[in-house]
């Protein structure tokens, strides 16, 4: 007997995953107002997460799309919304991570920009 297999090889349709986070705040009798506190680095009533800001950092640095098209990449592919101005944001965050990194490698004699890289992007 022969087998034969064949494989198909796909990517998995990509999706934006949202995780909300909610508070409570409570006045006692007292009259005090206790109030509840968002997991650090949850700054901000909408952000973007780590690996599309990574996503959005390879498109423009690797890839070299302008902003615009960056975000037009970004809804065709998620089907968010994403203004350039948060793209320049972001790319900004990646570049300010990667010289900060860069600068640590190099202080302790690590001169390795793919080490460095790798240190910038792990968010």
């Amino acid at each position: 007997m022969t087998r034969v297999a064949r494989q198909v090889r796909d990517a998995p349709e990509p999706k934006i995953e949202t995780e909300e986070h909610r508070t409570r705040s409570l006045r006692r009798d007292c009259g005090a107002v206790t109030e509840e506190t968002f997991p650090e680095g949850v700054n901000s009533r909408v952000q973007y997460g780590p690996r599309l800001t990574s996503a959005i950092a390879y498109l423009h640095v690797y890839q070299h799309l302008p902003l615009r098209r960056n975000a037009q990449a970004i809804k065709d592919m998620f089907g968010i919304s994403i203004s350039e101005a948060t793209v320049a944001t972001m790319i900004e965050r990646v570049a300010r991570r990667y010289r900060d990194a860069d600068d640590r490698c190099f202080a302790r004699g690590e001169n390795d920009s793919a080490f460095s890289l790798g240190v910038a992007m792990n968010f």
